[in-house]
């Protein structure tokens, strides 16, 4: 067997893989990649500040019973969707089923954050949301911890509004479910 050719392949592969190596490693970005990236980076942040003043808002409007400013919160196709019924559509619908909620009582309403994402024109949020509902004579005040789910749109004129918002009540979440709703 002649070795000539294997040494031929063995100084090609010399050659050839520090080459293949360099080709693959990775090239600086230029700068309208950084710019591009550092302007998406600074929107995120911007989108994260102006969604957090709307849930922000959602905990006063909530906690105070103020239904113009509820109102203001939603977008006009909203939907709730709660863990005891049929889906609320619209945001008179929703309104009205503050109405429900609120009727003879006063609502403190509390969000604690697991994960706020901002993806274009849509964001998710995702945690928890303590209610207490404390009736105006009577009886005493009833708490509720909730997982919460609220999708919120960017409307261009108005801002970010709430398009959906669904609810599970913590004391009926399953032990595998609880368990991984803690996790985040």
């Amino acid at each position: 067997m002649n070795a000539r050719p294997i040494r031929r392949l063995a100084a090609a592969a010399l050659v050839v893989a520090p080459l293949a190596v360099a080709g693959c490693a990775a090239f600086p970005p230029d700068e309208a990649s950084v710019a591009e990236s550092r302007a998406a980076m600074q929107a995120r942040v911007v989108d994260r500040a102006a969604i957090r003043r709307v849930l922000d808002d959602l905990e006063l409007a909530e906690s105070s019973g103020n239904r113009a400013a509820l109102a203001a919160l939603y977008a006009p196709d909203a939907q709730w969707l709660p863990p005891d019924g049929a889906a609320v559509v619209g945001r008179t619908a929703v309104l009205g089923a503050y109405d429900a909620l609120l009727e003879g009582h006063d609502l403190s309403t509390v969000l604690d954050e697991r994960s706020l994402e901002p993806l274009g024109d849509e964001a998710q949020y995702s945690g928890w949301m303590t209610r207490t509902r404390s009736p105006h004579a009577g009886d005493d005040p009833r708490s509720e911890t909730l997982l919460v789910r609220i999708v919120l749109g960017r409307d261009p004129e108005r801002g970010w509004r709430i398009r959906f918002l669904e609810w599970r009540i913590w004391e009926d979440l399953a032990p595998a479910e609880a368990d991984g709703a803690d996790a985040g």
